[in-house]
């Protein structure tokens, strides 16, 4: 038995059995109508498959509201240890090496969208997306997030906020931003086509 009809037969059971107590008898036929017949001779007719139904996009639009605020706890997860590597490599090459901030942040940037781009792709949207394809469109994301963001360091950084501050207050906007922009636009038509093998 597929799952609709085991489905359809378990409300099906479930309305005769709650209607056993209220009736003098329940009949069912094979196009799915099932009358009630009460004590008084009164008879209601329900038809199962629109009961089904609406039991169907009910329990289905709870599901994907528990999906989807599990998808978005995947992302900020995933986002948030590819802030520790952005922070991880930009306090390295700014303590370490002594590269300007600017091009300090630019490689842990790249370093952090790479590791944050292969996880969500795989196991926040589940995509079986075209690789280089949904890399470009990150690109074009960051083609106008990086220099809009480089520009409010710089000034931030000018005027004398701390370069820390500074990076953690961009990473918040790039997490806000960067889900909406790959939830809607990068994955938008592939989210949850990939099998993930654990």
């Amino acid at each position: 038995m597929n799952k609709s009809k085991l489905s359809l037969s378990l409300v099906t059971s479930f309305i005769a059995a709650m209607a056993m107590s209220a009736c003098s008898s329940v009949k069912s036929d094979p196009k799915a109508i099932v009358t009630f017949t009460g004590y008084n001779g009164e008879t209601i007719e329900v038809i199962t498959d629109d009961v089904y139904s609406s039991y169907l996009k009910t329990s289905s639009g709870i599901t994907k509201f528990y999906d989807e605020m599990l998808r978005v706890l995947k992302f900020v997860f995933f986002s948030i240890s590819a802030g520790l590597i952005e922070i991880g490599s930009f306090t390295v090459l700014n303590e370490y090496v002594k590269l300007s901030y600017w091009l300090c942040y630019l490689i842990a940037l790249v370093l952090s969208v790479l590791w944050n781009f292969t996880l969500n792709r795989k196991f926040t949207f589940q995509s079986s997306n075209n690789v280089p394809v949904a890399m470009f469109k990150v690109f074009l994301y960051y083609l106008v997030f990086t220099p809009l963001s480089t520009i409010l360091v710089k000034v931030l950084t000018d005027i004398g906020w701390n370069e820390y501050i500074v990076t953690i207050l961009n990473m918040l906007i790039n997490l806000v931003t960067e889900f909406i922009y790959q939830r809607y636009y990068v994955f938008k038509d592939s989210i949850d086509t990939k099998i993930v093998k654990v």
